[in-house]
């Protein structure tokens, strides 16, 4: 649910971080105009797979996609971290295929993915006459710290426990483990998992809740509705 802040909108959130493993070493290997055409493909397919899962991709950073689902009267908690899930099944899925469509890489691209739920501010960056509607936040610092521990625990998904809480006992009981974060006093605890894992323990998907545009004209709408209110 969203209310108001100085800056923008107070949103409850579900946010996704995936990011291509071993990046600077694949680009080192690789001839420019051949990595811009694999990683146009691979910006392509992630934002058509985001999309179709009811989110948002927020932005490409290098190789990562950060891409963000906002809770709302249609969609639970829960059901925002389902949908990550299986986006982050789907965005595999491409990697798999940019890696067929392209037999000649270095080596196979790989992903990890790091998912987290809480609150963040909503609202427009002002970048030199450039605005940028994105999401800030503790919530979303802990997505980026979480898909960073998915190469130390070997692992294809790290889901922070605000996250997989609102999932199903049966789901992430058994998947969970201590681990020490930076940024954070104390030890967490996340869910893990490999993409083969997923596959097998999600709940079978459900039609979503956001409809097929209906979370980006829900983007257009809260940005819009930010800049009046800010009067930029």
């Amino acid at each position: 649910m969203s209310r108001s802040s100085p800056w923008g909108c107070l949103s409850d959130i579900t946010i996704l971080v995936a990011d291509v493993r071993n990046y600077t070493l694949f680009s080192e290997q690789l001839p420019i105009f051949r990595l811009s055409a694999v990683m146009s493909r691979l910006f392509r397919s992630a934002t058509e797979v985001v999309e179709a899962s009811g989110g948002t991709v927020d932005k490409f950073i290098g190789d990562a996609v950060m891409a963000r689902w906002i809770v709302e009267e249609a969609a639970s908690v829960g059901d925002t971290v389902l949908a990550a899930l299986w986006c982050s099944v789907d965005l595999n899925r491409c990697i798999q295929e940019i890696n067929r469509a392209f037999p000649n890489l270095p080596f196979p691209l790989t992903i990890g993915v790091g998912i987290n739920s809480g609150q963040a501010a909503l609202g427009n960056v002002d970048l030199h006459n450039r605005r940028n509607f994105t999401a800030l936040g503790d919530s979303v610092n802990f997505a980026f710290r979480l898909e960073a521990l998915t190469q130390k625990l070997g692992r294809s998904v790290v889901i922070g426990s605000d996250a997989y809480h609102h999932l199903p006992e049966k789901i992430w009981k058994r998947r969970t483990q201590s681990v020490t974060v930076k940024g954070k006093d104390a030890p967490i605890a996340v869910c893990v998992a490999n993409f083969d894992e997923l596959n097998e323990f999600l709940p079978p998907r459900t039609p979503s809740p956001w409809g097929s545009s209906s979370a980006h004209a829900f983007d257009a709408g809260r940005s819009a509705s930010v800049t009046r209110r800010l009067g930029a």
